[in-house]
């Protein structure tokens, strides 16, 4: 293959990456040839079994700045139950020590008009690879950012199946409990059905 692949600097790459050194099995868009061509492009990563377990002592993760486009991708191939948003205020990563990207958060406006108060912002999506305290590192990241650009507060929801253990390890509240509802498509604002509109969700907010 003459130069880089097309998947080269990608959020695909990490996929590749965690396939190639045994962190994962398998994932559906990365194939045996994109395992063969990324080790002869990295012939010095050890096994992950020889490495530091992410989350162990020693182990570090670091928040980066991310693309609105690179974590939209991340979503797409990591979020058990949500599409990406269509928009953001901004995104961040957090990465291992290998620099490897773990997880990532999209910070928007709320869905919700009434919380729409040009003060308030919501974590739309967060989605990691499993990777232990990357979701809560997120979490904070994304409380101190929106704090540093102004923002007086900032929520997010998890449904009734989600313990929101990586938000109190965050340092968030509950607020409220909201039912279930029959969907966001309405007249007025038409929306289609993203499979999760009809469960129960908690109000977490930052502090």
């Amino acid at each position: 293959m003459n130069g880089k692949p097309p998947w080269a600097g990608t959020v695909l790459e990490s996929c590749i990456a965690d396939v190639a050194i045994g962190r994962i099995a398998s994932h559906s868009s990365v194939t045996d040839e994109m395992v063969t061509e990324w080790k002869r492009l990295n012939p010095g990563r050890v096994p992950v079994t020889a490495a530091v377990p992410a989350g162990a002592p020693g182990a570090q993760l670091r928040i980066v700045p991310i693309t609105f486009e690179d974590a939209c991708g991340f979503v797409a191939m990591w979020h058990r139950h949500h599409q990406p948003p269509v928009g953001h205020k901004f995104s961040i990563g957090v990465v291992d020590p290998d620099d490897r990207l773990v997880g990532v958060a999209m910070v928007g406006r709320p869905v919700a008009r009434s919380f729409d108060d040009g003060l308030t912002l919501e974590v739309n999506r967060t989605a990691t690879d499993g990777t232990p305290n990357a979701n809560s590192a997120l979490y904070g990241a994304a409380w101190r950012a929106a704090k540093a650009l102004g923002y007086r507060r900032l929520i997010t929801y998890t449904q009734a199946s989600e313990s929101g253990a990586s938000l109190r390890g965050a340092g968030w509240r509950v607020v409220a409990g909201r039912p279930a509802r029959p969907g966001w498509n309405m007249p007025s604002r038409p929306r289609d059905d993203r499979g999760v509109d009809r469960m129960p969700r908690t109000l977490w907010e930052a502090s």
